[in-house]
């Protein structure tokens, strides 16, 4: 089995870029470096139309797999609408970091809060929602799964495994979303997960 295989490294700071493509050169892929194998300092939003015309011209007839792995610092770096054209693809996936509990921690009624949930378009009705939610007993699992279902149904993922990760030094809650269309691409993730054997936390 021979796969054929495009990867694009996309990152916003030189230094990172940089160190990759050091490693890459100390690992022998230098020659694949600008043929199979992409660097691009830039944010990934400007190169992004690129890479779905890349895409576009490799998956003719249907054929190929896409997987988007969106590392965040946060959790409104990566707009929903970027997720939506990527699950328009054929076999498209995404994997998204999803910083959650620096979410419901920083959760207030400002203008400013409203301005950096609009990238994964939380409306105000439901920043209320949250907000009522979140001084309750157990409050903090409803907005969760609130969360959850928000985010599958305005990206339009008719599959999704959220993975919980736990910071001990920041006591803070990490989202590892898988996000697809298809049943078989939702399998073989869960299968991963259970593979791994580790320990497993998942509330609501």
């Amino acid at each position: 089995l021979t796969i054929d295989a495009e990867y694009h490294f996309v990152d916003s700071k030189k230094d990172h870029i940089d160190f990759l493509r050091e490693e890459l050169t100390k690992e022998g892929h230098l020659a694949a470096i600008g043929k199979s194998v992409f660097l691009h300092h830039a944010k990934f939003e400007v190169v992004f139309p690129d890479i779905c015309r890349r895409i576009e011209q490799r998956t003719r007839g249907g054929v190929g797999r896409s997987i988007f792995l969106l590392d965040q610092k946060g959790y409104s770096d990566v707009a929903f609408e970027t997720v939506r054209k990527i699950l328009q693809f054929s076999a498209g996936e995404c994997i998204l970091t999803f910083a959650v509990g620096w979410l419901i921690d920083y959760l207030t009624d400002k203008p400013e809060t409203v301005n950096r949930l609009a990238p994964i378009e939380i409306s105000e009705h439901q920043l209320r929602e949250f907000l009522r939610y979140k001084g309750e007993h157990g409050g903090r699992y409803v907005i969760q799964r609130l969360l959850l279902r928000h985010i599958s149904g305005i990206t339009g993922a008719k599959f999704q495994s959220p993975f919980f990760l736990r910071s001990k030094e920041a006591r803070k809650d990490l989202w590892l979303v898988h996000l697809s269309n298809h049943l078989k691409a939702r399998n073989v993730m869960v299968d991963s997960h259970w593979l791994i054997n580790n320990q497993s936390l998942h509330q609501g």
